[in-house]
């Protein structure tokens, strides 16, 4: 299927975002939006009430450090409502931009598909870490599938059996990424996840960092997840700039196609992913 053919009825596209929320996450929904009507695919929000009315008060109970796990819990729930009436419904999260839409089409898997994920942190000692992750923040479900049933009693009894205060990703990255085997679900790439260190080398340019992560992508990319989680605590240390993610948020939105990270800093590298 190329990127400009629209998807047969039966689709739905939803996102989720509380009221009071930063004016760049109403530009990247919608080019969310833009991007699943360009393909035919009907497109729908959820308020807080709606989204978090099924969620035990067990699990809220326990989200008293991140909400993630309990949006990660959310986002299943909701999928499994609305497949009643779609053949397949596509999460995506509310800090995801898309500029590349002609080149992402919407995922259509067989049972279930999560974003493949590139992460990138550091080492105590400054060195780059580079993590080879599945991840939530894009990701699909068929109707008459198995996965989305089974997962959602995998979220539960990770945050049920979980000791101390959860942490971020148990419902999400860390349970997608080593709780089952990768040929278990689709992977979707194209789609980058833009952690505070990436963002810290895209704003001040530091170009090597910036093609070590380009270095372990399979693709150019046409979307990616600007990490909202992050924005208002210091990430290994370091506190967010509130300037950074507002312009690289003008800056993508304004692209038209697929581009590698190293373009946004003027500096393309001349080794490509293979």
């Amino acid at each position: 299927m190329t990127g400009t053919e629209a998807m047969p009825p039966g689709t739905v596209v939803f996102q989720s975002m509380p009221e009071a929320r930063q004016p760049w996450v109403d530009k990247c929904m919608t080019t969310v939006a833009d991007w699943a009507r360009h393909h035919g695919a009907d497109y729908r929000t959820v308020g807080d009430a709606g989204f978090f009315a099924k969620i035990p008060v067990w699990v809220l109970e326990r989200c008293d450090t991140w909400i993630n796990p309990a949006t990660d819990l959310a986002r299943l729930l909701t999928a499994r409502r609305l497949l009643a009436t779609y053949s397949y419904a596509v999460w995506v999260d509310a800090d995801v931009v898309v500029w590349g839409g002609d080149f992402l089409p919407l995922p259509r898997p067989l049972d279930a598909a999560f974003a493949r994920e590139r992460w990138m942190e550091h080492w105590p000692d400054g060195r780059l870490r580079f993590l080879d992750n599945v991840s939530n923040f894009v990701c699909a479900f068929a109707a008459g599938g198995s996965f989305l049933d089974r997962h959602i009693a995998d979220v539960l009894a990770a945050i049920r059996s979980a000791t101390g205060p959860l942490k971020m990703g148990v419902a999400g990255t860390s349970l997608l990424t080593r709780g089952y085997p990768r040929e278990t679900f689709e992977l979707l790439d194209g789609i980058g996840n833009f952690s505070p260190a990436l963002e810290r080398a895209l704003a001040t340019g530091a170009a090597d960092d910036v093609w070590a992560y380009e270095a372990g992508l399979t693709r150019p990319l046409v979307a990616a997840n600007l990490c909202l989680s992050h924005e208002d605590r210091p990430f290994q240390g370091v506190a967010a700039d509130a300037a950074t993610i507002p312009r690289l948020v003008d800056t993508l939105a304004a692209r038209r196609g697929p581009l590698w990270p190293s373009e946004l800093i003027g500096r393309k590298s001349h080794v490509r992913p293979a």
